[in-house]
């Protein structure tokens, strides 16, 4: 995909954020972690665009998990973090194992992958 694409996909969505609040009743305070969340998709997509580019998974995991955990503490209330702070391990091992899945095969990404995000899980089960 061509950078100025990306680019300009970019714009149209923070401007359509910055919009939002004109058509809806919504505010920036209700709306910031999309700020987190599109930049992590877009990761996403920029990796699909040029398979061989694995690194863009990991900033792409990690700001949609936490755009994500935060968008749901922004819309349910901010007392869910007390049970869902396991995520902030969990996002940067969502991205070593996909770092390790489509890119090479090595035990330095699966290692603290398969760590971070078991330990993540385990501290989210014993939680709640």
């Amino acid at each position: 995909m061509n950078k100025s694409v990306i680019t300009g996909v970019a714009l149209i969505t923070i401007g359509i954020i910055f919009l939002l609040p004109n058509f809806a009743e919504l505010s920036l305070q209700q709306v910031w972690p999309v700020l987190m969340l599109g930049p992590g998709i877009l990761f996403f997509v920029s990796f699909l665009a040029d398979k061989k580019s694995y690194g863009l998974l990991m900033p792409g995991s990690i700001l949609t998990t936490y755009g994500l955990l935060f968008l749901y503490c922004t819309i349910f209330g901010w007392y869910w973090m007390e049970v869902l702070w396991p995520f902030f391990l969990v996002g940067p091992g969502i991205g070593f194992c996909l770092m390790y899945y489509f890119g090479k095969k090595e035990a330095a990404l699966l290692v603290p992958g398969v760590i971070f995000t078991l330990l993540g899980m385990i501290f989210l089960l014993n939680s709640t």
